[in-house]
């Protein structure tokens, strides 16, 4: 899954966005990694929290449905790109926002795209949560418990 999305920012970005946002040359590949690991790691954190069904929600909404989450990401990198790369704060949320909601949309329709197992939002999330669940089962047994 971090191979997805990485593989989305680079096919989205440009060296000379990166460039022209104060990011070194020497430090374009991380910059990307630290992008998809963003992205990643506030998926993680909501999974986490006990927010699963957010995250499925997230995947499975509207675009307006996603505001929120994609808020979080865009933040995060925001400070990253500052703390890390020395960008100022009006550069690092230039870049966080025009990398991160851009991303997150087409890896939303690449994973309602890829049908694996009937649908890949749910070995998403098992990878998320470090397989420690099985939320197919999991969504599955919440339902019928709503059912009684």
């Amino acid at each position: 899954m971090f191979g997805k999305l990485n593989q989305i920012v680079k096919e989205n970005t440009t060296k000379d966005v990166f460039l022209t946002a104060g990011i070194a040359e020497n430090s374009l590949e991380a910059a990307v990694n630290e992008a998809s690991g963003v992205m990643v790691d506030v998926l993680k954190q909501q999974i986490e929290a006990g927010k699963a069904k957010d995250v499925l929600t997230f995947f499975r909404s509207k675009k307006n449905g996603r505001e929120a989450i994609i808020m979080l990401m865009v933040k995060k990198y925001e400070n990253r790109l500052s703390k890390y790369y020395g960008l100022g704060s009006i550069e690092a949320n230039t870049l966080s926002n025009s990398i991160i909601p851009t991303t997150m949309d087409k890896f939303i329709a690449i994973i309602a795209e890829d049908k694996k197992d009937g649908n890949s939002i749910f070995p998403l999330l098992n990878w998320l949560s470090g397989n420690t669940v099985n939320f197919e089962n999991f969504f599955i047994r919440t339902n019928q418990f709503k059912l009684a």
